[in-house]
C-alpha cells in the first residue's frame, strides 16, 4: 500500500492461486479487511500510521524519484518490501518451476529492481506512479487530461514481456492516500496494456480483452507495429496505440533495433492494419531531441496509411544513465519543444488534424481529427465508457465516435491549467540542491 515503505503493514499480503479459481474470493476477502482499516478512527491505526503525515514530504518524495544507474524506463519503485520479493525458483536448464522461462534471469532481476512484479514466466504487471498520484489527489496522467480516466482506478500490464524491437529508451509513461479513492482504486476501470514487452504477441490476447470488457474494465493496447496479422485478429479495444518512433527505416532502425529484417515492411502493414479498425486508434510518437524530432515531413506522410484517431506525441524522459541506453538529458525535449512539433505536424495534415489537447505535466500534446471529434467547435477527445461496454456486449459493429464524450476545458491546448485537473491539489516539489562551495 501507499505506506509499505514507512510503516507496518495494515494487514497481511493477500494471495490467490489463478489455476485453481480462488483469486477473486481472496481478494474480497482481502479488500473486506482492508477497507474498514482506512475508514476507521486514528485510535484504530497503527502510531506509524497516525504520525505519517508529519513525516517530511520531501524525503517521502525522493524514494519515488530514484535512479538506478543501470536501469532504463525506470518510472518509480515500488515493492520494495523484500518479505514480498519473487519467490519463482530459476533452474539451471533454463525453466521456471518446470516450465519455459521467458525472461532470463537478469533480465527478471533489472525488471524486479524497476518494480515490476514478474507474473509466471512471461507477463509482467507495474504501479504507476500516476496511480498514486491520483490517489493523493495530486492529479492524473495525460490519458486523464487526453480521454477521462481515473488514474487512480488504472493498472498497467504487460502479457508477454517478449518484443520484437531492442530499443534504447527513456520513460514512456508519500503521502497517505486518501480513502475513498483507495476504495475506488480497489475497482479498477482502466487496464493499460503496455509497459516493456509486446502484449499482442500474447496468445490469449483475446480472451484476456473479453474478460476485462465483461468486468467492464476498458483496454488501452499499445503494439510495436511488428505483427500486422495480430493488429488485424483483434476484437474491439477501447482505444488500439501503435508506436511510431520513426519516420523513415532508417531511423525506426536506429532508434527500435529491430529483430526482423523486414521490420519496415511490417510496419507500414501494421499502420494498413489500424486504418480498418472502427474504434479509436492511436499513434504514438515519442519525441527523442537529436534523434527524430526534425523529421516532421517524414511523420506526417505516415497519416495516411494508419489514417488515426488521434496522434499522441510525448517527450522523452530522462532516466539515468545506462549501459544500454545512449540517452542523455539532452535527448529529453522541453513541453515547448513538444508543442512545436505538434503545431508543425497539425499544420502538414492540412485541417485534418488540429492540436487539441495537452498534459504540460507529462510534455504531451494530442492531436485530433477535426471532422470526428470537434463537434460544433467542442473538442470530444474524452470516452464514455459506460458507452463503450455497452456497446461491446451488443455484439454489433460500432465506431469509435459512438461512445466519446465531451472534452473539458482545463484539458483543451492552450489553457491556462495547462492539462491539470482543477480538482485536484497541486504538489511542487521543494527541491534543496546544495550550492557549490
Amino acid at each position: 500500500m501507499c505506506v509499505g515503505s514507512v510503516a507496518n503493514k495494515l494487514i497481511g499480503l493477500g494471495e490467490g492461486d489463478v489455476d485453481k479459481g480462488n483469486v477473486d474470493e481472496v481478494f474480497d476477502q482481502w479488500g473486506k479487511k482492508l477497507i474498514p482499516v482506512l475508514k476507521g478512527t486514528e485510535d484504530s491505526l497503527p502510531s506509524e500510521i497516525n504520525d505519517f503525515e508529519s513525516e517530511s514530504e520531501d524525503e517521502l518524495s525522493e524514494e519515488d524519484n530514484v535512479v538506478e544507474d543501470d536501469i532504463v524506463d525506470l518510472v518509480d519503485i515500488a515493492g520494495k518490501d523484500p518479505s514480498n520479493r519473487s519467490t519463482v525458483e530459476v533452474k539451471a536448464n533454463g525453466k521456471v518451476n518446470g516450465e519455459k522461462e521467458m525472461v532470463t534471469p537478469l533480465v527478471r532481476r533489472n525488471l524486479e529492481k524497476q518494480g515490476y512484479k514478474i507474473i509466471g514466466s512471461h507477463s509482467g504487471v507495474k504501479i504507476c506512479r500516476w496511480t498514486k498520484s491520483q490517489l493523493r489527489g495530486r492529479g492524473g496522467c495525460y490519458k486523464h487530461s487526453f480521454y477521462g480516466i481515473e488514474s487512480h482506478r488504472c493498472m498497467e500490464a504487460t502479457p508477454s514481456l517478449a518484443c520484437a524491437n531492442k530499443y534504447d529508451k527513456g520513460d514512456e509513461g508519500s503521502s497517505w492516500c486518501e480513502p475513498d479513492r483507495l476504495a475506488e482504486g480497489l475497482s479498477p476501470r482502466h487496464c493499460a496494456l503496455s509497459l516493456v514487452g509486446e502484449p499482442i504477441m500474447y496468445p490469449e490476447i483475446k480472451s484476456l480483452v473479453d474478460e476485462l470488457h465483461r468486468r467492464r474494465i476498458s483496454t488501452f493496447l499499445v503494439t510495436n507495429a511488428q505483427f500486422p496479422e495480430k493488429i488485424k485478429s483483434l476484437k474491439p479495444i477501447t482505444q488500439l496505440y501503435v508506436s511510431v518512433d520513426a519516420g523513415t527505416k532508417d531511423s525506426l532502425k536506429a532508434i527500435d533495433r529491430p529483430l526482423f529484417s523486414d521490420f519496415w515492411e511490417r510496419f507500414v502493414d501494421s499502420l494498413k492494419a489500424l486504418r480498418e479498425k472502427q474504434q479509436r486508434t492511436v499513434y504514438r510518437l515519442t519525441l527523442v531531441k537529436g534523434w527524430n524530432t526534425e523529421d516532421v515531413d517524414a511523420y506526417s506522410s505516415l497519416f495516411g496509411i494508419g489514417n488515426p484517431d488521434f496522434i499522441e506525441i510525448k517527450g522523452v524522459t530522462y532516466c539515468g544513465s545506462s549501459a544500454t541506453s545512449k540517452l542523455t538529458m539532452e535527448n529529453a525535449p522541453w513541453h515547448s519543444d513538444v508543442k512545436d512539433f505538434s503545431e508543425a505536424l497539425a499544420q502538414k495534415s492540412n485541417g485534418t488534424y488540429e492540436v487539441a489537447c495537452e498534459h504540460a505535466h507529462s510534455c504531451c500534446v494530442l492531436l485530433a481529427k477535426v471532422d470526428n471529434f470537434k463537434v460544433k467547435g467542442q473538442w470530444h477527445t474524452w470516452i464514455d465508457y459506460d458507452k463503450f461496454h455497452d456497446l461491446v456486449a451488443t455484439g454489433e459493429r460500432f465506431s469509435s465516435e459512438d461512445y466519446m464524450a465531451p472534452t473539458p476545458s482545463w484539458a483543451i491546448y492552450g489553457a491556462k491549467e495547462g492539462g491539470f485537473d482543477p480538482q485536484q491539489s497541486r504538489y511542487r516539489k521543494e527541491r534543496h540542491h546544495k550550492q557549490p562551495s
